[in-house]
């Protein structure tokens, strides 16, 4: 009888350590939330390379059960050096999925869609853990191109006092659009650090007569 009910018990605690062994991670987003991040852009834009560096603000407005709408925008920006505070910069409405965090429209056209989406960690519908791999494909617009992007886990570590897992991405879009991208994200769902490196990127509000390659970092800044 001990025998068995140690058995028992150790069924039990398998079972609730690998209950407790995954993250169910859930989109942010709040009513009224500000999200802001510090970003750095090195891009290479006709042949000629430029460094910007910018506060990256996400502003939501409302919230329901089915989508996020907020308002996207740029502040603190420099470019190659210059300060472009005075000038007339970019914002646009942002609509989310509620349910995993992806971008579903944007601006005036489906390029600031397009423009997002690497931006955009999208959410899985089920706990994850380091070594997990998984798949999502999605048309981000109507008019859009499907993109496919392949998930893995690497590893469970800290920025600063927070737990994070480092996720890694591959997107590839039915189009120019290819990137390997990196998230740190907390348990609470918010990414507080990202690493993207974009083929083919689109940025409308520059003109939006060419692609873009750029490698972005950015850090979340807790308010």
């Amino acid at each position: 009888m001990r025998s068995f009910l140690t058995f028992v018990a150790a069924l039990g605690l398998a079972a609730f350590s690998l209950a407790d062994g995954g993250w169910l991670l859930k989109p942010p987003y709040e009513a009224k939330a500000k999200i802001s991040y510090k970003v750095t852009v090195d891009a290479n834009v006709g042949g000629q390379d430029h460094e910007a560096t910018m506060k990256q603000l996400f502003t939501v407005d409302s919230k329901s059960d089915k989508e996020v709408k907020g308002k996207g925008s740029f502040s603190d920006v420099t470019l190659d050096g210059n300060d472009l505070s005075g000038q007339d910069l970019p914002s646009w409405d942002v609509t989310l999925s509620a349910t995993d965090g992806s971008v579903t429209a944007a601006g005036d056209s489906v390029d600031y869609v397009r423009m997002l989406t690497p931006f955009t960690f999208i959410y899985p519908s089920k706990e994850i853990k380091v070594g997990d791999k998984w798949t999502t494909k999605f048309k981000p617009a109507k008019d859009a191109k499907e993109i496919t992007i392949d998930y893995e886990v690497v590893e469970q570590s800290k920025i600063g006092d927070d737990d994070v897992l480092k996720i890694k991405s591959k997107l590839s879009e039915d189009g120019p659009m290819k990137a390997d991208d990196t998230y740190w994200i907390g348990k609470d769902g918010k990414v507080l650090k990202f690493d993207l490196d974009i083929k083919g990127w689109p940025a409308p509000f520059t003109g939006g007569a060419q692609d873009i390659d750029a490698k972005i970092k950015g850090e979340y800044v807790k308010s």
